[in-house]
């Protein structure tokens, strides 16, 4: 007996509609020298959609981190980020630091949380 495919519904030309392109510097931290930790920058452009994290998701963040600037970001699956990265959205921006990656390939998205601290070190 063979098993129904699944009907996930996928988004990715409703995401590709509705987004816009977003521009940023990404910041990985690399390995050390000298005792000094080094920084990659990478310019990407993708296409997606940044908005703020909802309320009931940001309730359930320590009290410390509720003060912070949170986002979320929904983008096409070629959007690679890794959790620790640091991305910048302009010159003279602050920096937000990628806190959780989710993956919904299968609907033809990923989301990531990202967080701008209070401090100029984010998080």
């Amino acid at each position: 007996m063979t098993q129904p495919k699944s009907q996930l519904p996928n988004v990715s030309s409703a995401l590709a509609a509705w987004g816009q392109t977003l521009e940023f510097v990404i910041v990985s931290k690399g390995e050390l020298e000298d005792f000094i930790e080094t920084e990659t920058r990478i310019t990407k452009r993708a296409r997606g959609v940044r908005i703020p994290l909802k309320a009931q998701a940001l309730s359930m963040k320590p009290i410390g981190e509720r003060a912070w600037k949170w986002e979320t970001i929904f983008s096409s699956p070629s959007l690679i980020l890794r959790v620790g990265d640091e991305i910048i959205f302009g010159a003279n921006q602050p920096r937000y630091r990628v806190m959780e990656r989710r993956d919904w390939s299968e609907y033809g998205y990923v989301e990531y949380d990202i967080c701008q601290g209070f401090q100029e070190s984010p998080c």
